[in-house]
């Protein structure tokens, strides 16, 4: 009998789901594997940056708060680099232990000991359809993009001015739990 190991998922399932700090882990889901290696330096980086001039405090806050949100800014206003303060409030520490899973870079041994854990959205598929993702962990997206409603045709059905920032809080299966957005 062969058996077969998945080298995007946890080697040991029991000890990545042991390992799970009371604070949960904050799951960071990239668009593709270069963002991923980006988000993982980012998430090494103290840059002063106009998010965290303007809205340090309040993308804190909302961190603390368990509550979900988003976040609309600009190009090259520190959305990504946000994603370290965010962590670090989440966590209840600055000490991060970072790793990246995606087509590259396997899960290892060590991905138990991440606080941070950077993932491609197919690998983040497969570790919510395996249970990999706990109830606990805080999830952060990087990269939604917007569409333009022009471009949709008949697929841009709701008529709310915002529904490109939040979902809409009465769509079938979201519980309102996304909030509000942080615009700048």
């Amino acid at each position: 009998m062969r058996i077969t190991h998945d080298r995007y998922l946890p080697s040991d399932r029991a000890a990545f789901a042991a390992a799970t700090p009371s604070t949960g882990r904050v799951i960071v889901i990239a668009p593709t594997r270069a963002a991923c290696e980006t988000i993982e330096l980012a998430v090494g980086l103290h840059l002063d940056t106009f998010l965290e001039r303007t809205k340090g405090a309040d993308v804190r806050a909302l961190a603390a708060s368990g509550a979900g949100f988003g976040i609309v800014a600009g190009t090259g206003t520190g959305k990504t680099l946000a994603i370290r303060p965010m962590a670090e409030t989440i966590l209840g520490t600055t000490t991060l232990r970072v790793g990246v899973v995606n087509r590259e870079r396997e899960a290892t041994p060590d991905t138990p000991a991440w606080n941070v854990v950077i993932v491609t959205t197919g690998i983040a598929r497969r570790w919510f359809q395996d249970g990999d993702i706990a109830p606990g962990d805080t999830l952060i997206v990087d990269e939604i993009q917007l569409l333009d409603k022009a471009k949709l045709g008949h697929l841009a059905g709701s008529s709310s001015p915002n529904d490109e920032l939040v979902a809409d809080e009465s769509s079938p299966g979201n519980n309102g739990s996304l909030g509000s957005p942080l615009g700048i």
